[in-house]
C-alpha cells in the first residue's frame, strides 16, 4: 500500500509473537468452535451461514457468484 508506511518484515510476519499467521494457528480451533455454535444459536437465525468443507464446494460457489 504505497504511501501508508504499512510494512512488515519477514521476521515480523512469520516469527514475532504478534504474527497474524501464528495468531491464526493458535486460535483456529477456538474460532471454529465459536462459529459452529453460532450457526445453531437461534440468536443468529437471521444470518445465512455458508459452510464449505471441500474444495469442490468452494469451486461451485465461486462459479455461481455473479460477476461484479
Amino acid at each position: 500500500w504505497p504511501g501508508t508506511g504499512n510494512r512488515e518484515s519477514f521476521r515480523q510476519t512469520f516469527l514475532s509473537r504478534r504474527s497474524i499467521l501464528l495468531w491464526s494457528l493458535g486460535t483456529w480451533r477456538q474460532n471454529r468452535r465459536r462459529y459452529l455454535e453460532a450457526m445453531i444459536d437461534p440468536t443468529y437465525r437471521h444470518i445465512r451461514f455458508v459452510r464449505l468443507t471441500h474444495q469442490a464446494e468452494v469451486d461451485t460457489l465461486v462459479r455461481r457468484l455473479p460477476l461484479l
